[in-house]
């Protein structure tokens, strides 16, 4: 009975490893098919690869340019309507002053 138990134990044991071993060779071989097909692929068209690269970097590059040179013209006239709303804040303060002044030089 003892000797059975070990037997049993022992291809259960076999398989377990026949199926690690199993995985570990599929997950190998899956990984060397893409690896081979994308040095495949660049092998054939160094190039245009390249090309596509670096256009793709240009147009992101270019469109967060276009976004920040939104963002300043929208900062840029808000600006503008502040210092045009503190101007006129000034000038009716300032024509008081210039008026007083006229009025102490008149005095004098």
């Amino acid at each position: 009975m003892l000797r059975m138990l070990c037997v049993i134990n022992a291809q259960i044991g076999n398989q377990e490893n026949f199926v690690s071993l199993a995985i570990v060779l599929c997950s190998i071989l899956s990984m060397g098919l893409i690896i081979v097909s994308e040095i495949k692929e660049v092998l054939q068209h160094p190039l245009r690869d390249g090309q596509m690269v670096k256009s793709l970097t240009d147009s992101l590059v270019n469109r967060e340019e276009g976004e920040r040179h939104q963002r300043n013209l929208n900062k840029n006239e808000q600006l503008r309507k502040q210092i045009a709303e503190m101007e006129d804040g000034l000038r009716e303060p300032n024509h008081k002053l210039q008026e007083n002044q006229e009025d102490l030089l008149t005095w004098n």
